[in-house]
């Protein structure tokens, strides 16, 4: 694992160094840092964590990208990654020991939260691109971020993190050539598709009231509606009558 170029990531020598071994989480805000590119160092207060623990916490348009890389980790050494809890303190701290979940409840909500706060930037897909060149192999969640939710969005508290995965499309059927969809998670975009996956309607940044929208005018046939977040996708099948 050490020769993997996605978890070798460049840094400050500096700044690397004041961080030394310490486990990445969220710090206080009120603590600052006069250096470096905005990352601080202080006692965690991360959500749930239950001790008193120091920690790095990286500057907000890096967080996505160390989360992206936790979670490649945890699915490329899946048969290893359950005998690393043990290794040292910090280890454990993050750890569960097993080779599915992999991380402990609260680090694995920080990582989400990181991961949907910090969407996949440019550079993070040219390093992808890059190491594929190289190495072989890809991180899948870089490509496809979306991934994150379906893999580890079981393991999550859906109250506090919404998903695609629970907005509601009815009547369904319908036999009044409408729809109403909604949903808690803003929509980028709406695509009514036949089943042989052609796009008949189309809408951008629909403007939803009360988390809710109506889809008007459709013909009667069988259909597939794919609403597309910012981070996620998801195709509900409609029936018209």
């Amino acid at each position: 694992m050490y020769s993997d170029a996605f978890i070798v990531m460049p840094s400050d020598k500096k700044d690397n160094g004041l961080r030394g071994n310490l486990v990445y989480a969220n710090v206080d805000p009120a603590v600052t840092n006069s250096i470096g590119n905005g990352w601080r160092i202080g006692t965690c207060v991360t959500p749930n964590y239950p001790y008193s623990l120091k920690v790095f916490e990286p500057a907000d348009q890096f967080k996505g990208d160390f989360a992206r890389n936790y979670f490649y980790m945890a699915t490329c050494y899946e048969n290893q990654i359950a005998s690393w809890q043990t290794i040292d303190p910090n280890g454990n701290t993050i750890l569960d020991g097993t080779s599915d979940k992999v991380f402990e409840q609260w680090y694995l909500e920080m990582l989400y939260s990181w991961h949907l706060a910090d969407p996949v930037s440019t550079k993070e897909i040219d390093r992808n691109n890059a190491i594929y060149v190289v190495q072989g192999n890809r991180n899948p969640y870089i490509d496809h971020p979306e991934y994150v939710q379906m893999i580890w969005g079981g393991a999550l508290s859906t109250a506090e993190y919404p998903t695609l995965s629970n907005a509601m499309v009815f009547p369904n059927p319908s036999t009044d050539g409408t729809l109403t969809i909604t949903c808690e998670t803003p929509l980028e975009e709406i695509n009514l598709t036949s089943v042989n996956g052609q796009i008949l309607q189309k809408i951008t940044r629909p403007v939803f009231q009360n988390n809710t929208y109506h889809l008007g005018n459709l013909g009667q046939g069988f259909y597939f509606l794919q609403l597309k977040g910012a981070r996620e996708s998801v195709v509900k099948k409609v029936v018209l009558n």
